[in-house]
């Protein structure tokens, strides 16, 4: 049978999506397989955030900055009957965090009017990262929701954290 890549994900639900909402609606994702085997990750991504690979300073590389994003671009699904999405792979090791979130936490504003933003999600993903994974996502958006206070919300946050061992 055909192997299933982060890739043909991608390119199967674009075509599901054109074919069916006829560019009424699009939608982003990102799409990643990871190999326990090689501790390694493969993503295609169709318009969505870059998620966050956190590592911490103990397991860094000479030159290695302690976040990395799954940097990867493609159309949105349903903007285009032909999308192709280019896979890339990185390395993962033990104690590093993934964390995949939709745009909704760094968008949200506080009374203020001043977005969360990229900047200060990075800051709290660095305080909470020793924790377990649920705890450490339930600390990053309890400290986004505190920063939010009693403003409406504009957008969903979904945030999933993965921890690799």
């Amino acid at each position: 049978g055909e192997r299933i890549t982060s890739s043909r994900i991608l390119e199967i639900m674009n075509h599901a999506i054109y074919e069916s909402a006829r560019r009424k609606f699009v939608m982003t994702c990102f799409a990643c397989v990871i190999d326990q085997k090689t501790r390694g990750i493969t993503y295609a991504n169709a318009g969505h955030n870059f998620p966050y690979l956190y590592r911490s300073p103990s397991t860094l590389r000479e030159g290695e900055a302690e976040f990395t994003v799954l940097m990867s671009r493609g159309n949105r699904l349903g903007d285009d009957r032909t999308s192709r999405y280019e896979a890339k792979t990185t390395e993962l090791l033990p104690g590093d965090v993934l964390v995949w979130y939709t745009d909704g936490i760094v968008e949200c504003e506080n009374p203020a009017g001043e977005e969360y933003g990229e900047k200060r999600f990075r800051a709290s993903l660095k305080r909470a990262a020793a924790l377990e994974s649920g705890d450490l996502r339930d600390a990053v958006v309890g400290d986004a929701t505190a920063y939010f206070a009693t403003m409406p919300r504009k957008d969903d946050i979904t945030m999933i954290v993965g921890r690799i061992h």
